[in-house]
């Protein structure tokens, strides 16, 4: 994402240099598809207030390399959402579910990523034995939401090369 990493860069540079506070939670670093991503990446985070990492392993050891002024390992953000249970509830039973009788899927094929499209196959088969195995159909639980890198949208494709078995949580009022 070299684009969005030079337009992100820009704007913490700038705010840094007017003395506010830089702060990037529950992310991952890299992985780098060029020695340029990877250096302005390294020049970014080095003027960041906190660096909280969401994994124990690359990213949080290239933070500590990084002489990042503050850096720790968080997990996700999304872990610390509060859920309305009610909610949810309405929404699994729309779709004839229950909780604790389905399991969740995510999948993201998107044009940034082409190779995705050729897992696809692999991830139905394995989507499949699951279902059949388990006796429980899959949900996928969209993360990314709108236009052509919506999960619901790889959702479906998962759902047409599995079967019924696959449900799709594609309410159009989702947010993250």
């Amino acid at each position: 994402f070299s684009w969005g990493l030079i337009q992100r860069s820009a704007l913490v540079r700038t705010f840094a240099a007017q003395g506010k506070p830089i702060v990037f939670t529950g992310q991952q670093i890299g992985p780098f598809a060029s020695r340029h991503s990877r250096y302005l990446t390294a020049k970014t985070l080095r003027v960041a207030t906190y660096v909280g990492v969401r994994e124990p392993t690359a990213s949080l050891d290239y933070a500590r390399t990084l002489g990042a002024r503050r850096y720790e390992l968080m997990g996700d953000d999304s872990c610390g959402f509060s859920i309305d249970l009610k909610d949810a509830a309405q929404r699994l039973k729309k779709r004839g579910l229950e909780a604790g009788q389905f399991f969740a899927v995510n999948v993201r094929v998107g044009d940034y990523a082409a190779e995705h499209a050729t897992h696809l196959n692999r991830i139905a088969e394995l989507v499949g034995m699951l279902t059949e195995r388990t006796g429980l159909p899959a949900l996928v639980v969209p993360v990314a939401l709108g236009g052509q890198k919506s999960d619901i949208l790889s959702g479906y494709s998962l759902r047409k090369a599995v079967g019924d078995h696959v449900l799709v949580l594609d309410d159009e009022d989702l947010t993250a």
